[in-house]
């Protein structure tokens, strides 16, 4: 399981600001023959959604409108209460990937 969580890990800047985040991914940009390009997208905390025994979940948007769900897991609180946030993670990759057709 831990190969494939390798999978979802974002290069992630982290600011002095908490109110927001950078992902740096590479994505191939066709009018440059399918070569990869560098994107940053600013992630803005706007407010939070849900709280679970061991995460919460915020609401984070891009300037352009963009929209993410996020949930932080506490992994050490998790790992006193005997609980496998890698489990967790799983799940989340799982029902993250654009074939799980998601309700309106």
């Amino acid at each position: 399981m831990d190969d494939d969580l390798d999978d979802y890990k974002l290069d992630t800047t982290w600011h002095q600001d908490p109110s927001h985040v950078v992902h740096i991914s590479f994505e191939r940009d066709h009018r440059r023959k399918g070569r990869k390009v560098r994107v940053e997208n600013k992630w803005y905390r706007r407010r939070e959604l849900g709280v679970g025994s061991c995460s919460v979940v915020h609401l984070e948007t891009t300037d352009d409108g963009r929209e993410r769900a996020v949930k932080s897991i506490r992994k050490s609180f998790a790992e006193r209460l005997r609980i496998d946030y890698k489990r967790e993670l799983a799940a989340i990759s799982t029902f993250s990937k654009a074939k799980v057709d998601h309700p309106s």
